[in-house]
This record gives structure tokens, sequence and C-alpha cells, in this order.
């Protein structure tokens, strides 16, 4: 997939997307990080080579907006086994009558690590607390697709009537 899954395109699709991925002539893509994601998109109008014209651009866009790429520079995604976001402690606290969850969080907050403590915060405190609170030590960074993730979820968070606060030392 990485070096013929878009035609004549794939050198270009790989230096600009950065993703192996494959498409057909009916206006499908599928594209994967490997070990992460898989993403597929479909629109039916192609370009001279074969390939969905919009589904290009929406994978390309995806990439970037999120860091993507296999070949961004210090990429996060090659680092997922080892240091991915683990929360070192829980606790549930009132704090002026407003029930917070708190995790302390340490490693990279990649979009696999955000997905990662959010489902967590989702099936053990969600119902629980009306706040949740990332305690971020010097240990933890965010990537582009970390940032995207966290401020999706802060919206969701604020429609339910819950707030996100981090606090970074």
């Amino acid at each position: 997939m990485a070096t013929c899954g878009m035609y004549n395109y794939a050198g270009s699709w790989m230096c600009e997307v950065g993703l192996p991925a494959k498409s057909g002539v009916g206006g499908g893509i599928c594209c994967v990080v490997p070990g992460v994601l898989g993403v597929g998109v479909f629109s039916p109008l192609l370009d001279e080579v074969g390939n969905s014209v919009r589904g290009i651009q929406i994978c390309h866009e995806l990439s970037e907006v999120l860091g993507l790429s296999m070949f961004q520079p210090f990429s996060m995604m090659l680092a997922v086994p080892f240091t991915q976001a683990v929360i070192q402690s829980e606790s549930i606290e009132t704090v002026a009558g407003v029930t917070c969850a708190i995790l302390k969080i340490n490693g990279n907050m990649s979009i696999v690590g955000t997905e990662r403590v959010v489902a967590y915060y989702h099936q053990n405190y969600f119902e629980r607390s009306s706040v949740l609170v990332f305690d971020m030590g010097d240990q933890v960074r965010f990537d582009s697709g970390g940032l995207v993730l966290t401020d999706l979820f802060c919206k969701a968070l604020k429609k339910s009537g819950k707030f996100l606060v981090v606090s970074m030392e």
C-alpha cells in the first residue's frame, strides 16, 4: 500500500500525506496509520490517474491537521508503543460543591493517547463528575492530533454541561 496503492500518484502521496493507502477506480480510498487507525473515504470524481479527487483532499487534510504522516519529523505516532499517555493516578474530589475527576497524566497526548484518556474518563467518571481535571506533569507532550481531539472533547463536554480544566506544572 505504501509503494503502489495510489497508482502513479503513490510516490507523491507518500511524500504529501505520509500514510499507506489503496485507492480504487470506483472513488474509494483506504489509508492506515499502522497500529493506530484506518480511514475510508469515497467520492467518485477521479483525477487523471484514477484516484478520488476529494478523497485525496480529505486524507491530506486529516494527515496534516492530526499530524498522522509517518514522515513527520519526530512524529509521536512512531513512538506509540512505549510513550503513550498514561494515567498515573486518579481521584474524585468535591471542591466548592463541584465534583471533580482528577486524572494525573504523563506521556504523549497524541491522538491515540488522548483517545485512551478520554475513553477512560467516560467509562469511569463521566456520570460521577461535572469537571474533569487533566493534571499534567512536565513529562506530557501534545501533538497536533491530541490537541484537535482535546478541543473536540472540550466542546462535547460543554454540551453536556461539564468542563475540562488542564493543570500544567
